[in-house]
C-alpha cells in the first residue's frame, strides 16, 4: 500500500499531505492536534517531505516549495534524521527550507544566530521579538510569486512554560499570515489538563478552540478507543474548521481512517480504511 493513497483528501482536488490551498496569496490555517499516545511529528515531516520533493530531479531550486519548520518539541538532529531515512537530505535543501529551534537553550540569553542547519534560535526572553524574527525568516524564503509554508510544532507547550498566554500564542500566529501560505500548528489535545480547573488548563482550552475556530481544516490522531493494537496505531480524524465556513471554496472533506507507524517512523508509516487491515 502507499503511504497516502490518493483517494485521502483534506481539501477537494488536493492531496491529504500537501494541500495547495495558497492560490489567492492568503494565508490559511491547518490544526493538527496530538496525544501523548499518538505523535503528530509523522505527519509534519510528510508536509516537509512532500514539500521538498515537488521537483524531485533538482536538489535545490525554486521549483520546490518553500518551508520554515518552527519546533517548540525537537532540535534539528530529531527531523533531519527522520527525512534523511525517507530520502530527504534538508543539507541540500537550504534555499527552500528553514528550521527555527525553539527548544535548544531556550532559557539562556546566548547568541540566537544561524548554527549548522538551524537558522534560528529562539530565545523565552526575547519572545515579544519573535513575530519579527520569523517574518524576516520567511521573507528570505518568498518569491514575488509564493510564500513559504509554515509548520509550528508544539506551540502548546509555552503555556505550561509562561512564556506566553492562549492569547499571546493567537497573536503571535495571526502575526505570520501575511508572511506566509499556509500555516500548520501542532499541539496536544489533553482533557485531563483541561479539565482540571487550573489556570494552565484554562488557557490550554482557550488556544485550542480558538484555533479550532480559525483553523480551515483540524487534523486529529487518537489512539483507539479500545487500546493499543499491534497493528494500528491510531485513529486520524479530519474535520472543517470554523474558518471553512467562510471560505467555501476550500472544500475541506470530513473522514476517519486508522494508521500504523512502524519501526522507522516515517518508512513505516501506512494509513488505511477503518475496520481494514494494513
Amino acid at each position: 500500500m502507499t503511504l497516502v493513497p490518493d483517494k485521502l483528501r483534506v481539501f477537494n482536488g488536493s492531496q491529504f499531505i500537501l494541500p495547495q490551498i495558497n492560490q489567492n496569496n492568503s494565508s490559511h490555517l491547518i490544526l493538527v492536534t496530538e496525544s501523548k499516545a499518538t505523535s503528530a511529528s509523522w505527519l509534519l515531516q510528510h508536509y516537509i517531505k512532500a514539500g521538498l520533493s515537488s521537483s524531485p530531479h533538482v536538489s535545490d531550486s525554486n521549483d520546490h516549495r518553500k518551508i520554515v519548520l518552527v519546533s517548540f518539541l525537537q532540535d534539528q538532529h530529531f527531523h533531519f534524521n527522520c527525512l534523511r531515512k525517507y530520502g530527504i537530505d534538508l543539507t541540500a535543501k537550504k534555499s527552500s527550507f528553514s528550521f527555527v529551534d525553539g527548544i535548544s537553550n531556550f532559557f539562556s540569553d546566548g547568541d540566537n544566530k544561524a548554527n549548522g542547519l538551524t537558522t534560528l534560535y529562539l530565545r523565552a526572553s526575547r519572545s515579544s521579538s519573535w513575530s519579527e524574527q520569523l517574518t524576516n525568516v520567511l521573507r528570505d524564503l518568498s518569491t514575488d510569486e509564493s510564500k513559504p509554508l509554515l509548520i509550528i510544532e508544539g506551540i502548546d507547550v509555552l503555556i505550561p512554560l509562561q512564556v506566553l498566554s492562549a492569547s499571546d500564542i493567537l497573536n503571535f500566529i495571526f502575526d505570520l499570515y501575511k508572511s506566509s501560505s499556509t500555516i500548520v500548528v501542532s499541539m496536544r489535545h489533553s482533557p485531563d489538563l483541561q479539565n482540571t480547573f487550573t489556570q494552565i488548563g484554562a488557557q490550554h482550552g482557550n488556544l485550542l478552540s480558538s484555533l479550532q475556530r480559525q483553523s480551515h481544516a483540524v487534523i486529529s490522531l487518537r489512539p483507539l478507543i479500545t487500546g493499543a493494537a499491534e497493528d494500528v496505531t491510531g485513529l486520524i480524524r479530519i474535520v472543517r474548521g470554523g474558518a471553512a465556513v467562510q471560505t467555501p471554496q476550500f472544500d475541506v472533506t470530513v473522514d476517519e481512517f486508522h494508521y500504523f507507524v512502524g519501526e522507522g517512523n516515517l518508512s513505516g508509516v501506512k494509513i488505511f480504511e477503518k475496520g481494514r487491515g494494513h
